[in-house]
């Protein structure tokens, strides 16, 4: 269970994974150059130019992602050579490839037996785009945009935007902002939420450089997501319903992690992703005990047809996940083992299954083998998890009133409250109402 540990000493990174920014001393090495840019008439396309710095030709690959769609391209074989898609024409004078982005789901199950994958989009307008940066092969290319932007390693951002960074032990924090973001945000409080998140974890995989694309514009079905457990994240700059330090330290937690576990893990990518988010925040001043709750609440809510097992991207995982991880969080209280070094022994290097971390928590952290037989029923069985809140009278609330109440708590609402009275007001008689609908016998 989260408690107050805010003055306890925390720990700092000191060994991070190098990423090769494309910009950085790795690319002073670079036999290729090249420029891209946002296309003036399509604004969802951008258009990659290459030029050999040597005057020989370059033996260069380039290795085009799935979510990318190759509109058109000039100087390149477009069929599979040396393990690219593209590879260099050296009877050609120019060299380019123009593509967009495709929406793309995520998989909710690994069955896919469940309807309303989460579509995501990668944000455009007419003169701004964040947008995918394809591989690269055999040779090391340097790539800068052509007007206003940012090369990260994987991402790019085109259009006028401001730098915002912080170092925290080995790891640098940039968080690029798009010109046109919300008057509500500052990067320096969400940056704030990084340090406090970086120093409480201390584990998993961590990059010397995570950079964060903050945009104005709607990703699909979610308010930030992680480019495959990589150093590049894109968050949309303000949701006046939520804790802006939940999906921020959410999203950061997912850098974290590795794609070394076994299937009938994946549920935890999402439930730990979301559980620490909860307990950093409340453990440290970010969120209230309310919010806190109010966030848990959806967990302990029945999860019919669906098992954590089987779960990916299904709302079993970040919800009767995360009330799992809050249950275990409690276990673990009188241990030496915390919650955090459970996490960073999933997500270390090496390939880990369900029957691997039941062995590691009897092992190390001495649970019992009644309790481990009552997390298989969690994970296999989607039994619920014994209800963790900080506040006895939120238990009994149906999980739906709870998170309804919950959004009362989040700081859009609250500043809300003070600047725009009547609205808030307004808002309050609509919550309201959504409770009554939810439980009708509902005394206030």
């Amino acid at each position: 269970m989260a408690t107050d540990d805010s003055t306890q000493s925390l720990d700092i990174p000191d060994d991070c994974v190098n990423v090769a920014d494309r910009t950085g001393p790795a690319a002073q090495e670079s036999t290729v150059s090249a420029m891209i840019e946002q296309d003036d008439t399509n604004p969802d396309i951008v258009t990659i130019t290459y030029d050999s710095i040597t005057n020989d030709d370059p033996n260069l690959g380039v290795d085009i992602p799935s979510r990318l769609e190759v509109v058109d391209s000039a100087g390149f074989d477009d069929h599979y050579i040396g393990g690219s898609d593209f590879y260099w024409n050296t009877s050609s004078d120019s060299h380019w490839i123009s593509y967009r982005m495709s929406s793309f789901q995520s998989t909710e199950s690994h069955d896919d037996a469940s309807p309303g994958h989460h579509t995501i989009d990668y944000p455009h307008s007419e003169n701004s785009i964040i947008i995918e940066i394809p591989d690269h092969a055999i040779e090391n290319v340097t790539i800068q945009p052509t007007d206003e932007g940012h090369i990260g390693s994987d991402l790019a951002y085109l259009g006028d935007h401001t730098v915002e960074s912080r170092d925290v032990g080995c790891q640098t924090f940039e968080v690029v902002v798009d010109d046109d973001v919300s008057r509500w945000f500052d990067a320096n409080d969400r940056l704030d939420d990084l340090e406090v998140a970086a120093k409480a974890i201390n584990g998993g995989q961590q990059f010397e450089t995570v950079s964060i694309f903050v945009t104005p514009h709607d990703l699909g079905d979610v308010g930030g997501f992680n480019r495959g457990f990589g150093n590049s994240i894109v968050i949309e700059d303000y949701n006046s319903n939520r804790n802006p330090s939940f999906l921020w330290i959410h999203e950061y937690v997912h850098s974290l992690q590795q794609d070394t576990i076994d299937s009938n893990l994946y549920w935890t990518v999402e439930a730990s992703a979301n559980y620490l988010s909860y307990k950093i925040a409340l453990d440290h001043g970010l969120a209230t005990s309310v919010e806190y709750d109010a966030q848990l609440a959806p967990g302990y809510m029945a999860y019919e047809n669906v098992t954590l097992d089987r779960s990916i991207h299904h709302q079993a995982a970040y919800h009767h996940g995360a009330a799992v991880f809050a249950q275990l969080d409690s276990d673990l209280e009188n241990s030496e083992t915390s919650i955090y070094d459970v996490f960073d022994w999933i997500y270390t290097d090496r390939s880990t299954d369900y029957d691997d971390l039941q062995a590691y928590l009897a092992a190390e952290a001495n649970l019992s083998e009644g309790t481990l037989e009552q997390y298989d029923e969690r994970v296999f069985d989607s039994q619920p998890a014994d209800e963790q809140y900080q506040n006895s009278w939120m238990g009994e609330l149906p999980p739906r009133v709870a998170l309804e109440i919950g959004a009362l708590f989040a700081p859009g609402f609250r500043m809300m409250s003070i600047v725009f009275l009547p609205l808030s007001v307004c808002l309050l008689g609509n919550t309201v109402i959504r409770v009554l609908r939810l439980r009708p016998e509902f005394d206030f």
